[in-house]
């Protein structure tokens, strides 16, 4: 089926779904919400696009108004909501609107507006137009906050309430368009100096977003990059400052270059010596640690000397080269725990930046693979790395999975699927098309979601891909209990060589119930039996003979579908085997004594 046609496909579908995530652009809950669960309540939210709380019914940013400097608050839709554009575009019609305040949505008010004078904004901050960075969020219309290298648009508060001072923890995150971005500081969202100028090593705790070398080094590939400006540095590690990258050119391992559309960035500052940063796709996928580790010069930079001043778009003393689009940041008292890092990651993935149609719930409970096609991009799969380095990612209605480094097993680098109810029972095919940029095996499972992951397979499949897209299946029979959450997984962790899937399916088939059988085979010391009894095997070797002896079932083409442990030989020797998910075919049970082929008999498996 060709991709004009799956998308068609997909779009009868989609009308059909009833469960949509966000109606009217409500969400079941927001980023603060999530860390006041955790037990780190945000002190500070400020968005131009949504609600960060369920409850938020208030306004989100205020524009002023050109022609007759009055303002105009902007609201959310509805509580909870995104931003109700309509009331901007209906005040702005026929002038220019610039964005004058980006409300606190905590009850801390810690409004944001243009920057008072600073050391390098000698006449003060300018503000954004409000009118640029338009996206579609959700199905619909928002605008985000657009800084300009160079252009003095920068917003701060040096009063504020609540905000980490002195060494006290916090952690910071923010959602920013992914293809804007400078090589110059500071494209900035955090904690600065209240006085608008340089304080010295530790007295800013700030996500930094851009292509700076200069003040923090090299990171891998070309950038952007997330870093932390502690001051006196846009650090990717526990090193940099003026002109570090001129004498340092080996990247940093851990720093990888975010390339997405819209990207999400984390700061994390505890009390002691150390610092994390994390960034991500915010359209799919988990966030990345880019350095968990201590902080540069310990004497300098720790205990830090925060003195709570909230900046967006500049650097603590005001220097305005970075360049870059808000969208919403928050940041907290106290550090949230990694679950945490990865629910707010996928709230703001289920926001929909950069959607234009509502996002649609993926079914919890369910007797089918859901977006089998990648029609909806990566919704409703999940790519892990456990130890190796790789990304996943939908291009052109398929998943391709680019790997660079190697963990410890096939299931360090994975791409899977929950939700798939399994009964107990039940037979099932599994169908997907897959190829490779040049030859590998890729590994087949489905398990539990949960540890210890138990497999329902009786041994996990692997497939021998090529260069040309085949289509692959396999079948198995479920014999333990029924699972409403069962999982398929494909683990891709055996080779570097990158790999693409597509057309993935599960369906339950008829239960095949192969003849009961006997056969028995005369040898110069006894005598083989070998006995098919539905979907069991049961081979026996009499009079046996020698110190390692192993027994297995093998296709047509010499590969081993099914295999015994070594066994010393003795009297009698046996080995019973679970037939169930085996294609039906020709197979033939192999007798190796010492290493060598002693017995052997066709099995026909029907």
């Amino acid at each position: 089926m060709n991709k004009i046609s799956k998308q068609n496909r997909w779009s009868i579908l989609a009308i059909l779904m009833m469960a949509i995530l966000f109606q009217n652009g409500h969400s079941a809950e927001g980023p603060c919400d999530i860390y006041q669960s955790g037990g780190t309540p945000c002190v500070a939210a400020h968005s131009t696009t949504r609600a960060l709380y369920n409850a938020y019914a208030g306004s989100l940013y205020q524009v002023r108004r050109a022609s007759d400097n009055t303002t105009k608050d902007i609201p959310a839709l509805v509580a909870g909501g995104v931003a109700d554009v309509s009331v901007q575009d209906k005040f702005c019609t026929g002038t220019t609107c610039l964005i004058s305040k980006i409300y606190d949505q905590t009850s801390n008010h810690n409004d944001l507006v243009k920057s008072p004078i600073a050391r390098w904004l000698d006449k003060g901050g300018k503000e954004a137009n409000a009118a640029d960075a338009k996206i579609q969020m959700s199905g619909h219309q928002v605008h985000g906050v657009a800084v300009n290298a160079w252009s003095s648009i920068a917003y701060r508060n040096n009063s504020t309430k609540g905000v980490a001072t002195g060494n006290q923890a916090e952690t910071m995150y923010m959602v920013l368009d992914g293809t804007r971005h400078s090589k110059d500081c500071c494209f900035d969202y955090g904690n600065a100096e209240i006085n608008d100028s340089d304080d010295g090593a530790g007295t800013m705790e700030a996500i930094y977003w851009g292509t700076d070398v200069g003040w923090g080094g090299y990171g891998q590939g070309s950038g952007p990059w997330v870093a932390a400006d502690l001051e006196d540095g846009m650090f990717k590690g526990n090193a940099g400052g003026w002109q570090y990258g001129d004498t340092h050119k080996t990247p940093w391992p851990t720093s990888q270059s975010v390339i997405a559309n819209f990207a999400t960035t984390m700061l994390k500052g505890p009390s002691d010596t150390t610092f994390v940063l994390k960034a991500g796709d915010a359209q799919a996928g988990k966030l990345t640690t880019m350095w968990n580790g201590v902080r540069p010069n310990p004497k300098a930079y720790s205990p830090k000397k925060l003195q709570g001043a909230i900046i967006l778009g500049t650097g603590g003393d005001g220097s305005n080269g970075g360049e870059g689009t808000f969208f919403e940041g928050a940041m907290t008292s106290g550090i949230p725990s990694d679950a945490i890092d990865d629910a707010i990651q996928a709230n703001i993935i289920a926001a929909g930046y950069g959607s234009a149609a509502p996002i649609i719930t993926v079914p919890a409970h369910r007797d089918s693979v859901f977006n089998g096609g990648f029609d909806q991009g990566t919704l409703g799969w999940t790519f892990n790395t456990w130890g190796g380095t790789a990304q996943g990612s939908v291009l052109n209605g398929e998943y391709n999975i680019a790997i660079t480094a190697l963990g410890t097993g096939n299931a360090s680098i994975q791409l899977v699927q929950n939700g798939i109810i399994l009964q107990q029972g039940k037979s099932y095919e599994v169908k997907f098309d897959a190829y490779a940029s040049a030859n590998r095996t890729l590994e087949a499972n489905v398990e539990q979601d949960v540890s210890p992951w138990t497999s329902y397979l009786p041994a996990l499949d692997s497939f021998d891909l090529t260069t040309k897209k085949t289509t692959y299946s396999y079948t198995f029979t479920m014999t333990n209990a029924t699972d409403s959450n069962g999982r398929i997984s494909f683990n891709a962790g055996a080779s570097t060589t990158g790999l693409t899937l597509d057309n993935i399916s599960i369906k339950e088939v008829a239960t095949p119930a192969p003849p009961t059988s006997v056969r028995s085979m005369n040898l110069q010391n006894g005598f083989m039996s070998v006995r098919q009894n539905n979907s069991r095997l049961e081979v026996a070797l009499h009079g046996a003979q020698g110190t390692s002896i192993t027994m297995g079932l093998y296709n047509l083409v010499g590969k081993a579908v099914r295999a015994s442990a070594p066994m010393n030989g003795n009297s009698l020797v046996s080995w019973n085997a679970d037939l169930s998910g085996l294609p039906i075919g020709i197979y033939f049970v192999k007798v190796n004594a010492d290493g060598k082929t002693t017995h052997s008999s066709k099995l026909v498996v029907r």
